[in-house]
């Protein structure tokens, strides 16, 4: 059983953290601590970006709206909180963990299924309810 969305053209989301003097697109550790997000399109060779301030403030619906409008099915990045990984499970976007903090490393592993998800059994496991305001774990999501 496959994971990843079958589609002809492929949009992957990602928390961006920078560009090398090599052009090599760098990932940030989570989509909670990243300065901007993207949109690597798969059939363009392209990445899109908007700031993760501006998806706060501009972007109605949030980050999810974003994704969504765009075509994004598939993330990937290298960590991922528990009530981040359960929330776009839950409105249906896949999350994939990354191997390195390179870009078009996981892309080329995730379209040959080599990345593996965020498991529904460590998002089911954990202790989050539906608000990190009234969670009084250490989780460093709060």
């Amino acid at each position: 059983m496959s994971h990843l969305k079958k589609k002809k053209k492929m949009k992957i989301g990602f928390p961006y953290l920078k560009k090398k003097a090599s052009g090599d697109v760098l990932m940030d550790a989570t989509f909670h601590t990243c300065i901007a997000f993207g949109i690597y399109d798969d059939e363009k060779e392209e990445v899109e970006l908007i700031e993760a301030e501006k998806v706060a403030n501009e972007v109605e619906g949030g980050l999810l709206a974003f994704f969504k409008k765009n075509g994004v099915a598939n993330l990937i990045s290298p960590k991922c909180h528990t009530m981040a990984a359960k929330f776009f499970q839950d409105n249906h976007l896949n999350i994939f963990r990354a191997l390195s903090d390179d870009l078009l490393e996981n892309v080329m592993m995730l379209k040959n299924r080599m990345l593996q998800p965020f498991g529904v059994e460590e998002v089911l496991a954990s202790s989050c309810g539906t608000d990190c305001g009234a969670c009084s774990s250490d989780c460093s999501s709060k």
